[in-house]
């Protein structure tokens, strides 16, 4: 933040300097001050602007000195001395040639302050009593860069759009740009994070209610094998028909077996995408992510209906059992 506080000051600087007009009159101590800010020597010129307000001789210009004291402050990202300067400042001349900037840089303290609602008032204050001030595409960008961290995404990108499209030649253009990248990646992000929400829940419950159907299977095919071997102890007449019912069934058996290894295969392959998506919650892979939730849920669909398939190949074997005797 430092090196983005010293470079806008600088530039302001020179904006400044067009205030003046170059005046080479002034006193050499507040010359001196001001070439020291505009070198980014900041201490230097924070000492030379209390050397102003201490000299009976410059009380004609305690105001700038005040000003660029706050200024010199800010740049230094001592954020409490830059305020006091510049309220003081704006209670004692209400009425000076630089007040107007002295407000714009009021609402940019602030922000760094981290007083978002207030800094949104001070920068519309400003815009409201300045608007032909060549600082109001920046107090915009300010008000979004607000916006932004309070967590008031669409509104921030309104107003970087103003930006965008009434000021095409600010310097702000480009960070306005950037900041409105960034929400559209958070909202999609945000778009994420709900979608495998719900299809985190969704799946959580698919594969329980699997699990709870397929401990029902094999306490089914368990009760089964039971019976068959009962039977054939007992010399039942039917026991050959059983036997190949048993071929067939395992057979049939190893078949969805399989397929059942593929799917569950396919499905922790998926599920490790899912866990890679939560890990980077980044946007190209939302809809990805999506396909391959659907994907997961058709899968375990699959996984049921072939929990069916052996499940009524149980109860049909059981019934010709019963039938054989």
């Amino acid at each position: 933040m430092k090196n983005k506080i010293i470079f806008i000051s600088i530039l302001s600087f020179f904006a400044a300097g067009m205030l003046w007009g170059q005046d080479r009159s002034l006193p050499p101590t507040l010359h001196k001050a001001l070439s020291s800010f505009e070198k980014g020597e900041f201490e230097s010129s924070v000492e030379n602007f209390r050397a102003v307000l201490v000299d009976s001789d410059l009380s004609d210009y305690y105001g700038d000195a005040y000003y660029w004291l706050g200024r010199s402050y800010l740049a230094m990202e001592d954020v409490d001395k830059a305020a006091r300067n510049i309220d003081f400042f704006l209670n004692e001349y209400p009425d000076h040639r630089l007040t107007p900037e002295a407000r714009y840089y009021k609402g940019r303290i602030l922000f760094f302050q981290q007083e978002f609602e207030k800094s949104i008032q001070q920068l519309n204050s400003f815009i409201e009593g300045s608007p032909e001030h060549s600082f109001v595409a920046n107090a915009y960008f300010w008000i979004g860069e607000c916006f932004y961290h309070l967590g008031h995404f669409e509104k921030a990108e309104q107003i970087y759009d103003l930006v965008l499209r009434d000021y095409p030649r600010s310097y702000k253009v480009e960070a306005a740009r950037y900041r409105r990248s960034l929400i559209e990646l958070k909202q999609r992000e945000q778009e994420l994070l709900r979608l495998l929400r719900i299809s985190h829940e969704e799946y959580l419950k698919t594969i329980e209610d699997f699990q709870r159907r397929e401990k029902e299977y094999q306490q089914a095919l368990s009760n089964y094998q039971r019976r068959l071997s009962s039977a054939s102890r007992s010399g039942d007449e039917s026991q050959d028909e059983h036997l190949q019912l048993e071929r067939e069934y395992q057979d049939d058996l190893k078949e969805l077996q399989e397929s059942l290894r593929r799917r569950d295969q396919r499905i922790a392959e998926l599920e490790r995408e899912l866990r890679d998506a939560r890990r980077n919650g980044g946007a190209p892979v939302v809809i990805r992510n999506e396909e391959n939730q659907s994907e997961i849920m058709e899968l375990l669909a699959l996984k049921d209906r072939a929990l069916e398939n052996k499940l009524f190949l149980i109860q049909w074997l059981d019934d010709h059992e019963g039938e054989g005797k």
